[in-house]
């Protein structure tokens, strides 16, 4: 957004916004008063620790162990597409749709 701008001022004014909107949640924080948020806030949210379930690999059945491998697959799959390719497929679909459109530098 600041790099795209062709004046100074306009650069100044957006960053200057930008400040404004970053010490939004200051204020939010500084106007709770005695709030059970505040305070979870300062003290931390407890988390849950995961505990190792009482069935371990060894003692699951042949259908949970296989559909288990199974979905590990598919979440792997799927992250790995999501997240890594899908942007690598729009910045290529980008170049192939519009080949020659593209400014002349200055």
């Amino acid at each position: 957004m600041l790099s795209y701008q062709h004046e100074a001022e306009h650069v100044v004014m957006h960053f200057v916004a930008l400040e404004i909107i970053m010490e939004f949640p200051s204020y939010y924080y500084e106007s709770l008063v005695e709030d059970v948020l505040k305070e979870q806030i300062v003290t931390g949210i407890h988390k849950l620790k995961r505990t190792k379930s009482s069935k371990d690999h060894s003692s699951r059945s042949c259908f949970n162990k296989t559909f288990r491998v199974i979905y590990k697959l598919f979440r792997a799959y799927y992250v790995s597409f999501v997240f890594y390719f899908t942007p690598f497929i729009a910045i290529l679909n980008y170049f192939t749709i519009y080949p020659g459109d593209f400014p002349a530098a200055e």
